[in-house]
C-alpha cells in the first residue's frame, strides 16, 4: 500500500496520457487561480540588475562523486532530506520511505567523497518521508520539521547538531498544521534572518501558508499581503546574492485538477513578490534548488512535469531576477525528487539519488555536485639529497577545504589540508635520482583530480662528526670537529645541538658539560644551495671519579698473597693505578696481590691507591690493613711490588712545594737583624 499522502502523486506520474488524472480530486479541491501579484517593491533584485558577480575561474558543470567501491550510501529511498551544515562542514541526509510504506529514519552525513552513517536510534525523530529540512544559523542546528509519519502527517520540529537529534517541539506556543511536500529554507537577509516554512499537503488538501522559526520563540504564523497561491513540492532556498528566499514551481491546485507552476516567488520585506522575467523553467515539481554561492546563483535541475508526463534533467540558474538556462557537459539522468540542500553556505550544491520511475523504482544511488571541476598544477625546483625539497600542489576550481595526497616517487608519501588554493609539502630523499611525483586531490565534495610532474635530487653534502675523546668529566671539554664528504656544496652553516640546552656555530668546537649523562650531539650543515644533512653520535659525560680500597681475603695473614682492588666510581674510563703498599713497595696493577710480613701478633699497613681516568682527573684512597702473624716459612712478595715505585705526579708537585717553602725560610732566617743585647 502507497503511503496515503503521496497517492496522486503516483497516479500524476504514472498517467499514461499528457494531464493530471484526478485520481484523488479531494486532495486538489477546485480553486481560483495564482493570488494576484503585489505591486513590485523598489529594490535592485527586482527593478534593476544585480552588480556583477565575481565569476567562476572556468565553466562549471555536473561532476559524479559516484566513485565505485567508495563506502556504501544511504540505502535507496524517495522523500529524503538534505541539509548542509557549515560548522560540521558536511552534508546531513535524513529519512526517506519505499513504495511499501516502510518508512526510515536514518542519519547519515557526507563529506570528502564519502557518506558515513551516524544513525543514533536512541535519540533519532520518528521514521517519516517527505519533511522540510535545512541549516539554521540563529540555531547553529540542522532543522527538521513535519513530514509523513506511520500513522499520518507530522508537526514535530528537531534539531541536528554535533551528532544528535533534540526535538524542540515543546518550545513553540504555535505549531504549523501537519503536513508533508512543505518547503523550507533558512532566510539569512536582515530583515528576515530566520527559517521560513511555506506551503505543503495535508489532511485537509494543499496549503499556502507562511510560518517563521525562531530558536527563541519557535513557530510564528504569517500573515504576507500577497502568497503564491496553495501548493507543495516547490522549489525553495537562499539566494545569497540577491539576499532573498526564492520559490519557484510546485504542484498546485487549479479549476483543471493539477498545474505544474512555472511562478518564481521571492520573500522579501515580510511578503511574497511574484517575478516577472522574460524566460522561466518550464513547469515542474519535486525538483532539485539550492544555493551555489561560487556563482552568486541558485541551481534548478529536474523535476517532474505532469502535463507532459515527463521527467526532466534540464539545468537552469536564477540570479537577482532572471533564469538562465545551462549547457552542461554532463549532467545525471532525468528524475523525480532528489535530495538536495536548500542552501549551502560555503560549499557547492550537491544531488543524491531520485528516481524516474516513480511507483516502482526508488531511483539511482548516485551522488553529483555543481562545480567547476577541482584542477591541479605540481611545481618543484631541484633539490640535493639530504635537503628539504619543496613541492607545491596549486588549486583552481572545486570547493575548499581541499585534501592533498602526494606520492614523492621514492615510495614516501605525504598529505596536507588546505583551505587556500596552495599546498606545500617537504621531504627529504635520501639518494639522488629523477622523480615522479603524482598529487592526488580531493575536494570538500569529494571531486577528485591527479597532477604529475617530477623532481630531479643531486648529491649534498654529507655531515660526520670527529670528537676527542669519545667520553669525559663534567667540566672537562671535548673537541668537536666536522668532517664533510665531498660532495654537494662545501658548508656554510655549521649548527652545533650539545643535547644539554646550549648550541653552538662552528666547524670545529670545544664543548664541555656541567652535569653527568649520556648525551647525543647532533650536527647540521647546510650549503648555499640550501641542501642540509644532520650527524650525530652519542658522549658519555661522568662525574669525577671516586676510589675505595677492599682486600681478599678479609683477614690478611702473613706470608699469605692478599688481593688489593681499587673500586672506582666515575670518572671516565680508561684508569692507571699507583699502589703503596705501605711496607715500600709500589704496584700498578689494578688489583695487585701482595704478601706481608708481622713482626708480632698483628702489624698494621697504611695501603695507598692514586687513580687517574683518561680525562686527567685523579682521585686517592687510604686505608689501614691489620695482617696477623701466619706459619714461620710463609712468606714472599707478592705480584706487583715494586722496590722503585712509580711515584704519581701530585707527589713530586707536593715534594717541590715543600721544598719551596723550606727554602724561603733559611732565606728569611739569614736576613733576619740580630736583636740588640739588653
Amino acid at each position: 500500500m502507497l503511503l496515503l499522502g503521496l497517492a496522486s502523486v503516483v497516479a500524476s506520474l504514472s498517467a499514461p496520457a499528457p494531464g493530471f488524472s484526478p485520481g484523488t480530486g479531494a486532495r486538489f479541491p477546485s480553486a481560483a487561480g495564482p493570488a494576484a501579484s503585489p505591486a513590485t517593491p523598489a529594490h535592485a533584485s527586482l527593478g534593476s540588475a544585480l552588480g556583477a558577480v565575481s565569476p567562476r575561474v572556468t565553466t562549471a558543470d555536473w561532476i559524479n562523486l559516484t566513485v565505485p567501491g567508495a563506502a556504501t550510501p544511504p540505502p535507496a529511498a524517495f522523500g529524503s532530506n538534505l541539509a548542509y551544515d557549515p560548522l560540521g562542514q558536511e552534508y546531513v541526509y535524513f529519512g526517506g520511505g519505499s513504495f511499501s510504506s516502510v518508512l526510515g529514519n536514518q542519519t547519515w552525513v557526507f563529506a570528502h567523497g564519502l557518506w558515513q552513517n551516524e544513525t543514533n536510534f536512541h535519540d533519532a525523530p520518528p521514521a517519516r518521508t517527505q519533511g522540510a529540512m535545512d541549516f539554521d544559523a540563529n540555531a547553529g542546528a540542522v532543522l527538521l520539521f513535519g513530514g509523513q509519519g506511520t500513522s499520518g502527517y507530522l508537526s514535530d520540529t528537531w534539531s541536528w547538531s554535533a551528532g544528535v537529534w533534540t526535538n524542540l517541539s515543546a518550545f513553540s506556543a504555535a505549531v504549523p498544521t501537519a503536513r508533508a511536500t512543505a518547503s523550507l529554507a533558512f532566510d539569512g537577509a536582515n530583515d528576515t534572518n530566520a527559517t521560513i516554512l511555506f506551503g505543503g499537503f495535508s489532511a485537509t488538501g494543499v496549503l499556502n501558508d507562511t510560518w517563521i522559526w525562531q530558536p527563541g520563540s519557535g513557530w510564528t504564523q504569517l500573515a504576507p499581503t500577497a502568497s503564491p497561491s496553495a501548493r507543495e513540492f516547490s522549489a525553495m532556498g537562499y539566494d545569497a546574492s540577491l539576499a532573498a528566499l526564492v520559490l519557484f514551481g510546485g504542484r498546485a491546485a487549479c479549476t483543471s485538477g493539477v498545474c505544474d507552476s512555472a511562478e518564481t516567488w521571492e520573500w522579501y520585506s515580510g511578503t511574497w513578490w511574484k517575478i516577472l522575467g522574460p524566460s522561466s523553467p518550464s513547469g515542474r515539481y519535486g525538483a532539485f534548488f539550492s544555493g551555489d554561492p561560487a556563482a552568486g546563483e541558485m541551481l534548478l535541475f529536474g523535476g517532474y512535469n505532469a502535463t507532459n508526463t515527463s521527467y526532466l534533467a534540464d539545468s537552469w540558474s536564477f540570479a537577482g531576477s532572471a533564469w538562465a538556462k545551462l549547457s552542461p557537459a554532463d549532467h545525471p539522468s532525468a528524475r523525480f525528487i532528489p535530495t538536495g540542500a536548500p542552501e549551502t553556505g560555503g560549499s557547492a550544491p550537491l544531488l543524491f539519488s531520485g528516481t524516474a520511475h516513480f511507483g516502482t523504482d526508488l531511483g539511482s544511488l548516485d551522488t553529483w555536485t555543481y562545480e567547476v571541476a577541482p584542477a591541479v598544477t605540481v611545481t618543484a625546483p631541484g633539490s640535493e639529497v639530504g635537503a628539504p625539497a619543496a613541492v607545491t600542489v596549486s588549486l583552481t576550481g572545486g570547493t575548499p577545504p581541499y585534501s592533498v595526497s602526494l606520492k614523492f616517487g621514492d615510495g614516501a608519501n605525504g598529505s596536507a589540508q588546505t583551505d587556500t588554493g596552495a599546498a606545500t609539502l617537504h621531504h627529504t630523499y635520501p639518494d639522488a635520482g629523477t622523480y615522479a611525483l603524482s598529487a592526488l586531490v580531493t575536494d570538500a565534495l569529494g571531486a577528485r583530480t591527479i597532477g604529475t610532474s617530477s623532481i630531479t635530487v643531486t648529491n649534498g653534502p654529507v655531515a660526520r662528526i670527529s670528537v676527542a675523546p669519545m667520553g669525559t668529566d663534567v667540566g672537562k671539554p671535548l673537541q668537536f670537529t666536522e668532517v664533510t664528504v665531498a660532495s654537494g656544496t662545501v658548508p656554510d652553516q655549521y649548527s652545533w645541538n650539545w643535547a644539554d640546552g646550549t648550541s653552538s656555530t662552528g666547524s670545529s668546537v670545544s664543548h664541555s658539560y656541567g652535569v653527568a649523562g649520556t648525551f647525543r650531539v647532533q650536527l647540521n650543515i647546510s650549503d648555499s644551495a640550501g641542501s642540509w644533512s644532520t650527524s650525530s653520535l652519542v658522549v658519555q659525560v661522568a662525574t669525577d671519579p671516586a676510589v675505595q680500597i677492599a682486600s681478599n681475603p678479609s683477614q690478611a695473614v702473613s706470608g699469605t698473597p692478599e688481593i688489593l682492588s681499587a673500586a672506582v666510581a666515575g670518572g671516565t674510563a680508561p684508569f692507571t693505578y699507583s699502589w703503596s703498599l705501605g711496607d715500600g713497595t709500589w704496584s700498578t696493577n689494578p688489583a695487585p696481590a701482595h704478601s706481608f710480613a708481622s713482626s708480632g701478633t698483628y702489624t698494621v699497613y697504611t695501603v695507598q691507591v692514586w687513580v687517574n681516568d683518561s680525562a686527567g682527573t685523579g682521585a686517592h684512597a687510604i686505608s689501614s690493613l691489620t695482617v696477623a702473624k701466619g706459619t714461620p716459612g710463609s712468606g714472599g712478595t707478592g705480584s706487583g711490588s715494586s722496590s722503585s715505585p712509580p711515584i704519581p705526579l701530585w707527589f713530586w708537585a707536593g715534594l717541590g712545594a715543600l721544598a719551596v717553602v723550606a727554602i724561603a725560610g733559611v732565606v728569611l732566617l739569614r736576613r733576619s737583624p740580630k736583636r740588640a743585647a739588653p
